[in-house]
C-alpha cells in the first residue's frame, strides 16, 4: 500500500475519467482543515476481493506527516454511520458486531454481537439502528429502547438517512433505490434500472448514487459509469464521469465526498462553478465514508495505534516503533507491561517517551533491544486534563 498524502489543491472539474486521472484546471490552494471544517471518517478494506484482511476505521487529519489517523481495526469490510451527536458506529461484516466510538475517535464500545454479515448501518435521531442482514436478505431495525423488527425483506447494499429521518437504501440485485418514509413506514420505489449500484448519499435535498449506468439518464448528459444526482421528475443526471462505484457522503453545506481508487475527493459548487478537491490518497480500498460536523470535543484519550495486534501480530525488528494518538501537548511514557523473566528487561521499565504533537499524534522507539522469540506488552501513560490516561498493546518479536 502506498503512503498516505494530503492534498489541498482544488480543481474545476470538467470530467473525471477512470484510470486516466483528472482533466482539471488548477486554482488557488485551500485550507487543509479550517476550525469549522467537518470530520471525515473512512472505512478501509485490507484487500479488494472481499476476502479476510485488515479493515480499518480511520479519520482524516490536518497533520501533513499523518494525514490519515487510524482509530481501530477490523477483520475486514467495516461499514460506518454517525448519530446526531457525532458518535461513529461500525458494523463489521465478518465479526458480526456493531461498535460505537466517540466523536473524533477513542475507545470503542461493542453494542451488538452475533449479526450475520451486516453490509451497512444507519442511526436515526432516536438512536435506533437500521442494519442490513445480508445472509437473510433482511433490512432490520433495532430501536434504542430494545427489540427488533424487519423493515424490508430485501438484499440491501447501502443505507442512508435524511434530516427528516426518512431512510434510503439501495438493492443492487433489483437495480433499484428505495425510500422508507419515517412517519408512515411507507416503502417507495424511487429509482430503477441502475446497473452496478455503488455508493448512496442524501443531503441538501438531493440524492446521489454511483453506478455503471442508469436507464433513465438525463438526455443532455447521457449515461455510463459515474456519479448521478436523482431528479424528482424521475431521471438522473450524471455529474461526475467515470467514478469507480465507491463510497459517497454529503456534508451540512451540500458538499459531496466520494472515493475513487485509493483517494477521497470533495465535489462542490462555489461562485457558480463546480470544483473538485483531492483530499487524500494512498488509502487501502476505501469503501465507506461518513462526514460529520466538528463539535467541541473533550481531550482525546490516549491510544496506541501501532503495533496493532490484528494488523501485525509479530514483527522482526527488536525495536518496533510505537505510535498513537491523544491530547496535543501531553507527554507520553511507554513502559513494559509484559516481558519474559529472562529477557533482561523488567516489567515496569520505561522504554521510550514522546510528546503528542499539535495534531494529536505521537511516536517513539524503544531505547533497548527486545529479545526475539518473546511477547512484550506496552503500557502508554499520559496526564490529560489532570487525569491519568493509559493505553495498552502487545507484540511478538520474531527470531
Amino acid at each position: 500500500m502506498s503512503s498516505y498524502s494530503w492534498s489541498t489543491r482544488p480543481f474545476f472539474a470538467r470530467s473525471l475519467v477512470a484510470f486516466t486521472g483528472l482533466l482539471v484546471v488548477l486554482t488557488t490552494p485551500a485550507l487543509a482543515a479550517a476550525p469549522d471544517s467537518p470530520i471525515i471518517y473512512i472505512a478501509q478494506d485490507g484487500v479488494g476481493d472481499g476476502a479476510y484482511g485488515n479493515g480499518k476505521l480511520s479519520v482524516l487529519s490536518a497533520d501533513p506527516a499523518a494525514p490519515v489517523r487510524d482509530i481501530d481495526s477490523f477483520v475486514n469490510q467495516p461499514r460506518i454511520a454517525a448519530d446526531a451527536a457525532g458518535n461513529i458506529y461500525v458494523a463489521s461484516y465478518h465479526s458480526g458486531t456493531v461498535t460505537r466510538y466517540p466523536p473524533g475517535g477513542g475507545g470503542g464500545t461493542v453494542l451488538m454481537r452475533g449479526l450475520l454479515g451486516p453490509t451497512d448501518i444507519a442511526i436515526d435521531r432516536d438512536g435506533g439502528m437500521y442494519i442490513s442482514d445480508d445472509p437473510n436478505q433482511e433490512l432490520l431495525y433495532f430501536p434504542a429502547a430494545g427489540g427488533r423488527s424487519v423493515v424490508a425483506s430485501k438484499r440491501v447494499n447501502r443505507l442512508v438517512l435524511d434530516h427528516n429521518g426518512d431512510l434510503y437504501f439501495s438493492a443492487a440485485e433489483e437495480r433499484s433505490v428505495y425510500k422508507r418514509v419515517a412517519k408512515t413506514g411507507e416503502l417507495q420505489l424511487l429509482i430503477t434500472g441502475v446497473s452496478r449500484l455503488g455508493g448512496l448519499a442524501v443531503g441538501g435535498g438531493d440524492i446521489y448514487f454511483s453506478a455503471d449506468d442508469v436507464d433513465k439518464a438525463d438526455p443532455a448528459k447521457g449515461g455510463g459509469p459515474g456519479i448521478y444526482r436523482y431528479h424528482p421528475a424521475g431521471y438522473s443526471t450524471r455529474i461526475i464521469r467515470g467514478a469507480d462505484g465507491g463510497a459517497l457522503a454529503v456534508d451540512a453545506s451540500g458538499g459531496l465526498y466520494f472515493t475513487w481508487d485509493d483517494k477521497v475527493f470533495k465535489w462542490y459548487v462555489s461562485e457558480g462553478r463546480v470544483k473538485v478537491v483531492r483530499l487524500v490518497e494512498g488509502l487501502s480500498y476505501p469503501r465507506d465514508l461518513v462526514v460529520t460536523s466538528r463539535p467541541g470535543l473533550p481531550p482525546a484519550p490516549l491510544r496506541i495505534t501501532s503495533p496493532n495486534t490484528q494488523a501485525h501480530g509479530a514483527v522482526t525488528t527488536q525495536r518496533p516503533a510505537i505510535s498513537g494518538t491523544g491530547a496535543p501537548g501531553a507527554a507520553v511514557k511507554v513502559s513494559l507491561s509484559v516481558a519474559p523473566a529472562d529477557g533482561g528487561i523488567a516489567i515496569g521499565s520505561e522504554i521510550c517517551n514522546a510528546l503528542i504533537n499539535e495534531f494529536g499524534n505521537w511516536s517513539c522507539e524503544p531505547t533497548v533491544d527486545l529479545a526475539p522469540g518473546n511477547t512484550f506488552g506496552f503500557l502508554a501513560f499520559a496526564w490529560v486534563d489532570g487525569q491519568p490516561s493509559t493505553a495498552q498493546t502487545s507484540v511478538f518479536i520474531e527470531r
